[in-house]
């Protein structure tokens, strides 16, 4: 399972992990997570996505798959 990080991951960052993302990423990898992203670009039959929870992190030259 992979995380993109979102709006309630960044309260819970900010409140116990002094919104360091690389420990609290690597908080969530020990708690079974693959890997964890604030955004993603994947390719799929030769289309690139932008993956994100978050409006604000969408990219303008890209397709996004908003996700909540």
């Amino acid at each position: 399972m992979v995380l993109i990080v979102g709006n309630n991951e960044e309260r819970i960052m900010k409140k116990y992990f002094n919104n360091k993302f690389d420990e609290f990423a690597l908080y969530c990898k020990l708690q079974g997570m693959k890997e964890v992203y604030k955004s993603l670009i994947v390719e799929v039959a030769g289309h690139k996505f932008n993956l994100v929870h978050k409006i604000s992190k969408c990219k303008k030259n890209m397709l996004n798959l908003f996700g909540h």
